[in-house]
C-alpha cells in the first residue's frame, strides 16, 4: 500500500518495512528490530529463554495478515527453516496477534515491539542470526522532493543518528 502511494505520486515520504526492495525506491534504514517467538503463559515452550523455529511448527500458529508489510520477511524464514506452520488465525497487527496467543489459541513470530509485554505471552528469542526487520524511511529515486519533505528526511536521519551514538557511549 505504501509502495503503491509513493510510485502513483500520492506520498512523498513513506515508513515501512519492504520485501522485496524496488529499484525505483530509495531505502533510508531507521530501525532494526527484533522477531522473537511468542507463546501464552504456561506453555510448555514458556520458561526457555530461547527457541528454533522448528520447535514451534508443533502448535497451532497465528500468522500475520497476508497485507502486512513484515509477512514476506517472517514467511522467508520461515520457509528457509522448511517451515510450514498451522495456521489457526491471521492478524493485521502484533497486539492482534499477541492478544489471540495470549489467549491460547497457538504460538507466533512476530517483531518486538514494546506493548507485547502487556499481553500474558512469553517473548523468547529465536535461535536465528538473521531474525530481525529493518524498518526503512522510504521516497521514489529521481523525483523532485520538496524542501519541507528533504528537512523531514533529514531529521529522520539524524534522530536515527542520535540513537546510534548514544548506544555507543
Amino acid at each position: 500500500m505504501i509502495m503503491e502511494g509513493l510510485k502513483s505520486g500520492r506520498y512523498d515520504v513513506g515508513i515501512c518495512t519492504s520485501e522485496p526492495i524496488l529499484p525505483e525506491i530509495n531505502y533510508i534504514p531507521l530501525k532494526r528490530q527484533e522477531l522473537v517467538a511468542i507463546v501464552p503463559k504456561g506453555h510448555e515452550l514458556s520458561g526457555h529463554e530461547s527457541v528454533k523455529l522448528s520447535e514451534l511448527v508443533e502448535y497451532p500458529y497465528v500468522d500475520y495478515a497476508d497485507y502486512v508489510g513484515l509477512w514476506p520477511t517472517i514467511h522467508r524464514i520461515l520457509e528457509d527453516e522448511n517451515i510450514s506452520p498451522k495456521v489457526v488465525a491471521k492478524a493485521p497487527d502484533e497486539e492482534s496477534i499477541a492478544g489471540l496467543v495470549s489467549e491460547g489459541f497457538g504460538v507466533s513470530f512476530v517483531a518486538s515491539v514494546y506493548s507485547l509485554k502487556d499481553f500474558d505471552v512469553e517473548i523468547l528469542k529465536v535461535e536465528r542470526s538473521d531474525c530481525y526487520r529493518t524498518i526503512f524511511m522510504t521516497h521514489v529515486k529521481d523525483r523532485y522532493l520538496t524542501p519541507a519533505v528533504m528537512r523531514f528526511i533529514r531529521y529522520g536521519l539524524e534522530a536515527e543518528l542520535k540513537k546510534i551514538r548514544a548506544l555507543q557511549h
